[in-house]
């Protein structure tokens, strides 16, 4: 059995409600390394700059493209390159693209519709 308690530090979580204050200071342990992974919601509107990342991880297939896109783009952007890593669920949707991976990443972002 192999224990890696030394990671436990290196791990931290974002939850919504969270104050400008205590996200910056999220963000610079981010920044400074201190931890190198974050765990949040599929939305991951965080209010803080997470492009120094280097992977996102999605259990589920986002049911959009524009969602997946959206929330694998915000790794990697202040270095260029960064990984998506999509575990699947038992839902229809993930069924289908688990044979046809090559059509998840292939799909276009839907149209914006606007209903004035």
């Amino acid at each position: 059995k192999v224990s890696r308690t030394d990671l436990v530090s290196k791990v931290d979580s974002y939850r919504a409600g969270y104050n400008q204050t205590e996200r910056r200071a999220l963000e610079r342990r981010l920044q400074r390394g201190e931890i190198s992974a974050l765990v949040c919601t599929s939305a991951l509107e965080m209010g803080i700059d997470v492009g120094a990342l280097d992977a996102t991880v999605h259990v589920g297939i986002p049911e959009t493209a524009s969602a997946m896109w959206q929330q694998a783009g915000r790794a990697g952007r202040r270095c260029g390159a960064s990984v998506a890593i999509v575990v699947a669920c038992e839902r229809p949707l993930d069924h289908y693209y688990v044979s046809r991976a090559d059509e998840l990443f292939s799909r276009r972002p839907e149209e914006a519709l606007c209903d004035p």
